[in-house]
């Protein structure tokens, strides 16, 4: 069964402590030193502090797995004031599938093949088949607005299609919603 997963990363002015503490009356939970989480029916999102202290942004990750348009509005609420910088998003998907079976498949897909085994791009897309069956779709180092946010996880979802109508889902709401 395959699971849809995306990260974004960006990067805040506010340290994590007084993030986190304005993200709790937002209905996140605080889940260790580094990390609050959110969760609305199937759809959760976590956000965990990757940078330290003394920078002049604080980065973190926001990992969402459920429906991106819930993810939407959850990351426009948590972020309405306060501005992030995006600087890339990904999308990891787990298929079960041997490396060989993915490359197969990608190029079945009309992926463009790259310099290295398992390393594919389209539509500015970069996508990495791994060895345990991940296949990961990436824009990275750009920056991306909040708002432009849902028009790029569409992108990569348009880029994902091809090659998930072949994998068995189990995560219905995301796979169909973006085609």
């Amino acid at each position: 069964m395959s699971v849809i997963r995306f990260k974004v990363t960006c990067f805040f002015k506010e340290e994590p402590e007084r993030l986190f503490t304005i993200l709790s009356a937002k209905h996140f939970q605080r889940r260790n030193k580094d990390t609050v989480i959110w969760t609305h029916r199937k759809n959760t999102l976590e956000i965990v502090a990757f940078s330290h202290r003394g920078r002049e942004t604080n980065g973190y990750r926001c990992y969402f797995e459920g429906n991106t348009e819930v993810f939407q509005y959850a990351f426009d609420n948590l972020s309405a004031n306060l501005q992030p910088t995006i600087t890339g998003i990904e999308c990891t998907i787990e298929t079960g599938k041997p490396q060989q079976e993915l490359v197969r498949m990608a190029e079945k897909a009309g992926y463009h093949r790259c310099s290295m085994y398992g390393l594919y791009e389209k539509d500015g897309v970069g996508i990495v088949l791994l060895k345990n069956g991940e296949v990961n779709f990436q824009l990275r180092n750009r920056h991306f607005s909040v708002g432009r946010l849902h028009e790029t996880i569409r992108l990569i979802s348009k880029t994902y299609q091809p090659l998930v109508r072949e994998v068995p889902q189990q995560n219905q709401l995301d796979w169909g919603l973006l085609a």
